[in-house]
Formats: structure tokens, sequence, C-alpha cells
């Protein structure tokens, strides 16, 4: 699977089953007649996949659970001003 090649709610499932390890299944949306991929943890009641890609507060979730399996992330600096030399001093 290339995560690039996904959609957003392809990509949503995929962090709900690899990062998470949620069951996965496909419904057909009865109001809109599309699939929606509901999830659940094992034993749990099913719900629509959280927006992971489109929300902040879900990736930070992301996050927070990735760096409990030892992942640690750079932080690119902000960016410049309009004007301001990369220069310091």
């Amino acid at each position: 699977m290339e995560a690039e090649l996904l959609t957003d709610k392809e990509l949503d499932a995929a962090v709900a089953h690899n990062v998470f390890g949620f069951e996965l299944k496909t419904v057909t949306n009865t109001k809109t007649g599309k699939p929606e991929t509901l999830c659940r943890k094992p034993g749990s009641e099913w719900t629509i996949v959280t927006y992971y890609s489109g929300s902040m507060g879900a990736s930070l979730t992301v996050e927070y659970e990735l760096s409990k399996r030892g992942w640690e992330w750079k932080r690119c600096p902000p960016p410049l001003d309009r004007g301001e030399s990369p220069r310091k001093g």
C-alpha cells in the first residue's frame, strides 16, 4: 500500500486499522448510496472512521499514539516573514 495514492477516506481507514488496531467494514450509506467505512475496537460498537487526515485534533491523537511507540518528529522552523533575513545579527 502506498500512502500517497490513498484517498483521504482510505488513509483514515488505514490509520484506524494499522495504528489503532480497529476492525473495519464497509457499508453503503443509505442516504447517499456511497460506501462508508466503519471501525470499532474488537467487541465495541461500530462507528464511522475518524477523519484523521482532515482534523487537527485527530492528527494529534495519531501523533501521540506513534510517540508512545518511539516515533520522533523533527519540527521545521517557522517560515520567515517577508523582508526578514535568515541571518541573525
